[in-house]
């Protein structure tokens, strides 16, 4: 790559031109010794994904008590239709005839 610039004196005629450059070779040369770095950044960026991934999926995990989303699907499913209903004086009872909540129900109810 190079460029020519003109000279001008001081009432504006070129009296000279200069010339500047770098070759392509040297540039290619250059961006191969940064490639390491490069790749180096590229890595801990994916390391550090990566590990905000895991601690993200943990947590959910833990505020989930480790339900799957249909599981959970299904539980709010169920939370509505209670609350829906509870005008109408809907009362949800286990296997023994107790009175119990609606997250214990949803292992004996399906939606």
């Amino acid at each position: 790559m190079r460029t020519i610039a003109p000279i001008y004196d001081t009432d504006g005629s070129i009296v000279g031109l200069v010339s500047s450059g770098v070759l392509l070779n040297q540039i290619a040369q250059e961006n191969r010794q940064q490639l390491p770095g490069l790749a180096l950044i590229v890595l801990a960026l994916l390391l550090m994904s990566s590990l905000v991934s895991y601690v993200l999926a943990r947590y959910l995990s833990r505020a989930t008590n480790g339900q799957a989303p249909e599981s959970l699907v299904r539980a709010q499913a169920l939370n509505r239709a209670v609350l829906a209903e509870a005008r109408e004086g809907l009362v949800l009872l286990d296997e023994l005839g107790r009175p119990c909540s609606p997250m214990s129900a949803l292992g004996t109810f399906s939606i």
